[in-house]
């Protein structure tokens, strides 16, 4: 099937990446400049120039790439980016088939004018991304997006995480409509319009980047989480919705390194804990064990795992009798799967369960006869925050299965997975991170209401701000076996209001 991709008078690096999203989906892609195209904001290119100088920022998903007009194709399907507000007919086409051919095109906040981004990108917001499809059944909303930004005082970074991510919304659209699927219509998104300069903009990132550079140097370590847990009580979190009363206990640290991504596991009767282990003297995570015992007391962390790459997200979990472990290993691009030789401390590499994929926190869950992974997606450079992806199969090991409409879920409110799914009062309920704010800003609890080879779906039950008794102001991962409950949290307090100025996180496990 062959996809136009209709442009403005001037070609991007995104149109290609578009391009070639469409082609890794099995499309054919043909690119179309034509005379139509959106506002050109003063200074913008200006802009761009002092963050590559100053900030050694990459290259912008919006410079201009040199392209001499293609063949005319007999499309298929048209992608609009050529971002005319005014257009309202069908758009500038060398299509000879064009009549009739399904159309989508993004909408930032709820314009289809790229420039609404930049202006919110300006204004230090994520903009809200839509995708709108006119075919013969007319014109809808067949997708949105809630997206995550890791920096919000550098705009080439925000710009080319925005859109990546539109990329993959509009990916899906467009399988939606290859293979048949009509998502149901969504509400039309507000169209919201800001005029911020980019020269405040350049001014005011710049300021807040030494001020918060000055502070990182007086300050203790700026991402330094902490694990902490607890007996439960009939007051789990899953259960009450809601941080209990009751105290927590912290997992010393020496200060040179910091413990998070908690999870626990009761095997022979003892309460073992593992974590993320990050020595700040390697800047390379590695995975450690400490037990818990009966009275509450907890052991000396261990070294359990290392690999060549950075490793989190210590997902251990036991089935017929063989305890097993998937651990975050963005870095290398796979999720794999180990096995322990000798409980808890000597692993060895089962098998690769994905391969050649960017995907964070996976976590396993065994449902309805299948066996299913949730992960935060990032390929294309989008955050990792934002974009939450499935994968199936029959049995433990495989043949795993991409989700033919991953990612599923853009809300960085509520997709990149914290901690083990759980089953409560016949629903099933995952936890969340909650990064709208900044990376572990706070939790959300979820329930699954779909979920399926062509579905998924979900519903908010409660947003969890960090938790006020242990002082964080960062939470990203609650987990729980047996009598004790985990979650990790960051509180450093020269920093406590320094993440809701600047929109930031306070720090960010390399995980």
């Amino acid at each position: 099937m062959h996809v136009e991709i209709l442009t403005g008078p001037t070609c991007v690096r995104w149109h290609f990446q578009v391009a070639r999203a469409c082609e890794q989906a099995s499309f054919a892609a043909a690119i179309s400049p034509g005379a139509r195209g959106g506002e050109k904001i003063a200074g913008l290119d200006l802009l761009l120039a002092f963050e590559r100088l100053v900030y050694r920022a990459p290259e912008c998903a919006l410079q201009a790439v040199a392209m001499d007009a293609g063949p005319a194709v007999d499309a298929t399907f048209v992608v609009d980016l050529c971002g005319d507000t005014k257009l309202q007919a069908f758009p500038e086409s060398k299509a000879k088939s064009h009549e009739g051919a399904p159309v989508i095109r993004p909408l930032y906040d709820g314009s289809p004018d790229p420039a609404a981004a930049i202006y919110a990108l300006l204004e230090r917001r994520a903009p809200k991304i839509s995708v709108e499809l006119r075919d013969a059944h007319g014109v809808r909303i067949v997708g949105q997006g809630a997206i995550g930004l890791r920096d919000r005082r550098i705009l080439s970074f925000g710009l080319n995480e925005t859109f990546a991510r539109v990329t993959s919304l509009l990916v899906r659209a467009l399988r939606d409509l290859r293979d048949g699927i009509r998502p149901a219509a969504l509400s039309p998104p507000p169209e919201v319009r800001a005029k911020n300069s980019p020269v405040v903009f350049a001014g005011g990132a710049f300021a807040e980047k030494i001020v918060a550079k000055l502070l990182t140097q007086m300050s203790t370590r700026a991402d330094h989480w902490r694990v902490a847990f607890r007996r439960l009580r009939d007051d789990g979190v899953m259960e009450g919705l809601r941080w209990p009363q009751a105290p927590w206990t912290i997992l010393p640290d020496d200060g040179r390194r910091y413990y998070a991504d908690p999870f626990v596991i009761v095997r022979d009767g003892r309460t073992h804990l593992f974590v993320e282990e990050f020595p700040y003297s390697t800047g390379k995570g590695i995975l450690g064990c400490a037990t818990i015992g009966a009275d509450g007391k907890v052991g000396a962390v261990k070294p359990v795992l290392e690999s060549s790459g950075h490793l989190s997200y210590p997902q251990v979990f036991e089935r017929d009798g063989q305890v097993y472990m998937i651990p975050e290993s963005c870095a290398e691009r796979r999720i794999a799967l180990y096995r322990a030789e000798r409980f808890p401390d000597r692993w060895t590499l089962d098998c690769v369960l994905v391969d050649d994929v960017e995907a964070s926190d996976a976590t396993l869950l065994e449902h309805a006869g299948r066996f299913w992974l949730f992960a935060a997606l990032s390929d294309g450079g989008a955050s990792s925050w934002d974009a939450l992806g499935l994968f199936f199969a029959d049995d433990l090991r495989g043949p795993w299965r991409a989700h033919p409409r991953n990612p599923v879920l853009v809300d960085v409110c509520a997709a990149r997975p914290g901690g083990a799914i759980s089953a409560r009062d016949e629903s099933l309920l995952r936890v969340a991170q909650d990064c709208s704010s900044f990376y572990g800003g706070g939790m959300t609890i979820c329930r699954i209401d779909a979920l399926d080879p062509e579905n998924y779906a979900q519903s908010i039950l409660t947003r969890l701000a960090p938790p006020e008794s242990l002082g964080a102001i960062a939470a990203h991962t609650l987990n729980r076996c047996g009598d004790f409950e985990a979650i990790d949290f960051h509180a450093e307090p020269m920093r406590r209001g320094l993440g809701r100025v600047f929109a930031r996180s306070p720090g960010v496990p390399a995980g």
